[in-house]
């Protein structure tokens, strides 16, 4: 069981209310806690389903999903990996915006799936420098989405370090770019 103030932090950063400073720090935390990241999904899951429900009390399947869509859309994707760039988690931003779900991706270096033929190699080197050094880096590219079709992504890139300054994962934010 997990001790109250480590609870009482995965619920407010589930609910998106923890200050950056502390997300930050919990979530090099819970990078290191397999249970605690399993105590955020839950929360995350269940407060999905309670937005679901409670919305769908008040509006028209096609309206709710139009007013999901709209709030995934308007949400950047959001991506966390270890310290080797191995991915640990995503957002529905992310899902909708390349079509992987997070079963596809755990584990792997986004970039193998993500990356091809016309994904700039200098963008390419300059995350895999920043990976490498533990470095925050910001870029522009050509991804292609799970049906193979090609599309521009600006990604932000930063580490994400435990209380004692040691590197425990990495923390990217995706926005895709209009052609």
């Amino acid at each position: 069981m997990l001790e109250d103030q480590s609870e009482e932090r995965a619920c407010l950063y589930a609910l998106g209310l923890l200050p950056e400073v502390d997300a930050q720090a919990f979530e090099a935390e819970a990078a290191g806690n397999e249970r605690l990241r399993q105590v955020v999904a839950e929360l995350t899951e269940s407060l999905a389903n309670l937005t679901l429900s409670t919305t769908s009390m008040r509006l028209p399947a096609e309206e709710l999903r139009g007013d999901l869509l709209a709030r995934i859309a308007a949400e950047p994707a959001r991506v966390t990996t270890d310290r080797d760039g191995l991915l640990e988690t995503i957002n529905p931003a992310f899902t909708e915006m390349c079509g992987y779900r997070i079963e596809e991706l755990r584990g792997r270096k986004p970039g193998h799936l993500l990356q091809g033929p016309d994904s700039d190699p200098a963008a390419i080197a300059t995350l895999r420098a920043a990976i490498y050094s533990g470095t925050a880096c910001e870029v522009e590219l050509v991804n292609y989405h799970k049906d193979g079709s090609p599309y521009r992504v600006h990604i932000l890139l930063e580490p994400v370090r435990d209380d004692r300054g040691i590197l425990v994962g990495f923390r990217a934010i995706e926005r895709k770019i209009a052609n």
